[in-house]
């Protein structure tokens, strides 16, 4: 579906999408990257899964200069990318992802205290899309969403949570379930931030928040439920 997606929304830009599946759990992409680059694509999207560290290296060595896009660097965030495969391959990674520059300027400083409290407890910075979505969203929303409903009833949980906003790590922006894709609040929207991998580390290029690409293209084709 994701794929689908990504195609429909480059075809509205004018641009072609070519694809190649894989195994889960594969190493070895060099029978499929050398047909991918065999097409001289602009640009590869490194998907968002485990196997993304040895498609970068492997698109390296066989020296792919073009753009390299994807989702996120995974739990490690792009240390344990960097630590794994070596600076070169991640050099000018592009991806959106939940995670903060928190030594940087475009950190603020409710991101800061949180991060040195973690790190202080866990001995590295969290990646903001995990603390989000896991603790935050448990004593925000779950937590909090149960009480509100007096009961432990599925239906009664889910009309209560889907009402919620709470507050995230970015000051001034809540996150809160979206309706807009399916008709039904099911989707989380939260603050994410583009960024690029330089010298190994991420630079965040700007913060925006998530799950707005239908008010931005009203004309983006919207998914059938079956």
């Amino acid at each position: 579906a994701s794929t689908k997606q990504l195609r429909d929304m480059a075809n509205l830009v004018g641009f072609t999408v070519y694809d190649e599946y894989y195994e889960r759990g594969t190493t070895d992409f060099y029978s499929t990257l050398t047909k991918v680059l065999s097409k001289n694509p602009d640009a590869i999207d490194t998907g968002v899964m485990l196997e993304v560290p040895p498609i970068l290296k492997q698109i390296n060595e066989l020296g792919f200069k073009g753009y390299k896009i994807g989702a996120w660097y995974g739990p490690t965030g792009p240390q344990g990318v960097v630590d794994a495969i070596g600076k070169a391959p991640v050099e000018g990674y592009l991806t959106y992802m939940a995670i903060s520059d928190y030594d940087g300027p475009t950190a603020t400083e409710p991101e800061k205290k949180f991060a040195t409290a973690f790190k202080a407890k866990f001995g590295a910075y969290p990646v903001t899309f995990y603390a989000e979505n896991g603790y935050l969203l448990q004593k925000n929303v779950i937590a909090p969403g149960i009480v509100k409903a007096g009961t432990l009833d599925n239906d009664v949980l889910i009309n209560t949570f889907q009402d919620m906003v709470w507050d995230t790590l970015v000051p001034g922006v809540q996150g809160r379930f979206y309706e807009s894709v399916w008709g039904i609040k099911r989707e989380i929207t939260l603050p994410i931030a583009m960024a690029v991998t330089r010298d190994g580390k991420a630079v965040v290029l700007a913060r925006t928040q998530s799950a707005l690409m239908y008010d931005l293209y009203p004309n983006y084709p919207k998914p059938v439920l079956n």
